[in-house]
């Protein structure tokens, strides 16, 4: 049964000194498209070329199963075994090249279920209210599995103090009756052992916000759900599936790792902190991240919440992230520790997700 409890910190985020939050780069985090020359801030070239052919293991390759006819807008999500949910828009484009071939995820379903009730609760500024909708998805299936993949327009850090993203969860679970949840996507390292492109496999994820949350009640408690993760085919992702495209890291990045465990010479806990703005981990400890756990994003502690207020009707649940940036050199000024962040996000932030859809894969071929 899921439940929370508190980790010791170096910093308590609600009482915690004001640290600078830049709303426009956590904007441009979300919304940045790899295949979209004009989202780009940074002179960075592109590194998008096309995904190489994934050898998956005979019978387990991820098959779309799109409708004979397309859903109307407004019907509820399909029953599903697992479901899969991303964020930004350069993490669906990953998850769709790997998990959903053939189908972009610009074409995938628009899921407005309810959409009133919800826009209403937006803030001005909210991703959900420039698309028009809720979400998009996909159906699919992994073996057995019936999995949908889905990309959410509602951001915590975005959408305003209401928090819809929460009922966002509760609903979807509604929908789908999923025995097992997966928020993936992009994430900062926290500590110098996490590289860019490693993937944290996470049952528990932490709040740690600044911003808008700063006060909620929330704030500072860790959500954990007690379930051993499946890992019986992170081996065969490590050493088969992710090196194919590895190449497009770079050259000391070219054998990610999947973390799931703490020890085995890791430095850091194994556990997802969120917060409510794009924050990185830099080797002055900025933002006080460090000792909190292992990746730092913006929104699966939300999961963790909801699931919590479920009780025992709520599913499994774990969060699947892959390291953007690595922890960033406390040089020169904030500004200039942002812009580098934001700039090894356009260039890897694609091909990273690439390392977190294959380790998604592997926990639900696994489970």
């Amino acid at each position: 049964m899921p439940a929370t409890r508190t980790l010791a910190s170096p910093v308590d985020p609600a009482h915690a000194p004001r640290v600078h939050v830049d709303r426009e780069l956590t904007r441009h985090v979300i919304q940045f498209d790899p295949k979209d020359r004009a989202t780009f801030q940074s002179t960075t070239k592109t590194t998008h070329t096309k995904l190489a052919p994934i050898p998956w293991p005979k019978s387990l390759e991820p098959v779309p199963r799109p409708f004979p006819k397309e859903p109307s807008e407004s019907a509820p999500v399909p029953r599903a075994d697992v479901l899969v949910v991303t964020w930004t828009v350069a993490e669906a484009r990953a998850l769709a090249d790997v998990l959903t071939p053939g189908y972009e995820s610009t074409a995938w379903y628009y899921y407005k279920n309810d959409w009133d009730w919800f826009a209403r609760r937006l803030e001005h500024g909210a991703p959900a209210l420039e698309s028009k909708r809720l979400a998009s998805y996909l159906p699919i299936t992994i073996g057995k599995k019936k999995v949908l993949c889905m990309k959410s327009e509602l951001h915590m850090a975005r959408d305003g103090k209401d928090l819809p993203v929460r009922d966002i969860w509760t609903r979807l679970i509604d929908q789908t009756r999923a025995k097992l949840v997966i928020s993936t996507g992009t994430a900062g390292a926290i500590g110098k052992s996490v590289a860019l492109g490693g993937v944290v496999v996470a049952p528990s994820a932490t709040f740690h916000c600044h911003d808008v949350f700063k006060h909620a009640p929330f704030n500072g408690k860790t959500f954990h759900c007690p379930i051993a993760v499946p890992d019986d085919q992170f081996k065969e992702a490590v050493q088969t599936l992710i090196p194919v495209n590895a190449r497009n890291l770079p050259k000391g990045n070219a054998r990610p790792k999947i973390l799931w465990r703490d020890g085995a010479g890791f430095d850091q806990k194994i556990n997802i902190v969120t917060t409510d703005f794009f924050a990185f981990d830099t080797s002055d400890n900025y933002y006080g991240l460090q000792g909190l756990g292992s990746a730092v994003e913006m929104g699966d502690a939300v999961l963790g919440l909801a699931a919590s207020e479920m009780g025992k009707s709520a599913p499994a649940w774990c969060c699947v992230r892959n390291a953007s940036d690595p922890q960033i050199p406390s040089k020169g000024s904030l500004e200039d520790q942002s812009t580098l962040a934001g700039k090894i996000y356009e260039e890897y932030g694609y091909w990273t997700t690439v390392d977190s859809a294959i380790t998604t894969w592997a926990v639900i071929a696994a489970s």
